[in-house]
């Protein structure tokens, strides 16, 4: 899971030291009550919060997960919720502390009581999950709502599948298809694509081939690498695209590198059937394990 950056700012151990002396020298020659205790915490749980992502992502430091997460510690303690959403990750993750799940709900239902969309979205997947929660499907559906409301894509992403699935809602095709598009919109590149199969397969919305390319298209474009296995199946089937079974195979190829275990299936029927590179069986037996490994579970019955 991504860790969620603070506002930009000369985040350094440097500067970090200089606004807690300008704290003091505040606190001793302005009273607290005109200065506003609150403002100065905000501040400093700031440039905690941005030293921690720069700790945790190896930004002009040497990464040290330890000291990030101590960070995000102070940066939550301070009140800052993106703090508490990316300490969460941290405990969920296991990274710079001990994997802990319950402590990881703690901090994103901190978080997103404090405001951040982010921490919404992390504490519904963790319901969703049953992961240091029960299982409470209702609870992730209003967990996503309130993240989606908020503007975070993802919740609008994972609020859109729970419509697709009938989970936690009465199933609804139609309204998954405008959550998607609202993810989509919003910047978030799996969106796109799962919004390119419910055009393709006229699932919530009006048939539509050559949408469901461009969706593909964009989903691709923004790094998601399931997009790649649905735009080649749309070249190797020629639908409103010209049919071309090499470029199915590179885009194939694209998506089993990023590990989609059903790009790697396709991957493996094209050298076995020779469909746009050259027959080769046992490229096609390694394209199916690697399918199966990458959880296509199809492609297991082909590797021995």
């Amino acid at each position: 899971m991504a860790l969620t950056p603070g506002p930009p700012a000369a985040a350094s151990s440097s500067a970090r030291a200089t606004v807690l002396k300008i704290v003091v020298a505040l606190s001793v020659a302005v009273p607290a009550t005109l200065l506003g205790l609150a403002f100065l915490s905000k501040l400093i749980a700031h440039y905690d919060l941005n030293l921690g992502v720069r700790y945790a992502d190896g930004q002009n430091v040497a990464k040290d997960d330890a000291k990030a997460a101590r960070f995000f510690k102070i940066a939550c303690a301070l009140g800052n919720p993106i703090g508490c959403a990316n300490l969460g990750i941290m405990y969920e993750d296991g990274r710079g502390v001990a994997r802990d799940d319950a402590k990881a709900v703690e901090l994103y239902e901190k978080a997103c009581n404090g405001g951040n969309a982010a921490g919404c979205t992390s504490l519904g997947v963790m319901y969703q999950n049953g992961r240091g929660v029960a299982k409470d499907d209702t609870k992730v559906v209003a967990l996503y709502k309130k993240a989606c409301d908020a503007g975070n894509a993802i919740g609008c992403t994972n609020l859109g599948a729970m419509y697709a699935k009938g989970r936690g809602v009465a199933k609804d095709d139609a309204r998954a298809a405008e959550l998607l598009k609202k993810a989509c919109d919003g910047g978030d590149a799996s969106s796109c694509s799962n919004l390119g199969l419910m055009y393709r397969d006229g699932r919530g919305v009006a048939q539509d081939d050559a949408r469901a390319v461009e969706l593909f298209q964009t989903g691709c474009d923004g790094g998601d690498v399931h997009g790649y296995a649905a735009l080649g199946w749309m070249y190797a089937s020629g639908r409103a695209v010209a049919r071309d079974d090499t470029k199915a195979t590179e885009l194939y190829k694209k998506g089993c590198d990023g590990g989609d275990g059903l790009a790697c299936a396709n991957l493996a029927v094209a050298y076995e059937t020779g469909r746009g590179v050259a027959k080769d069986d046992a490229r096609a037996i390694e394209m199916y394990k690697k399918g199966c490994h990458g959880g296509f579970s199809p492609a297991c019955a082909h590797v021995k």
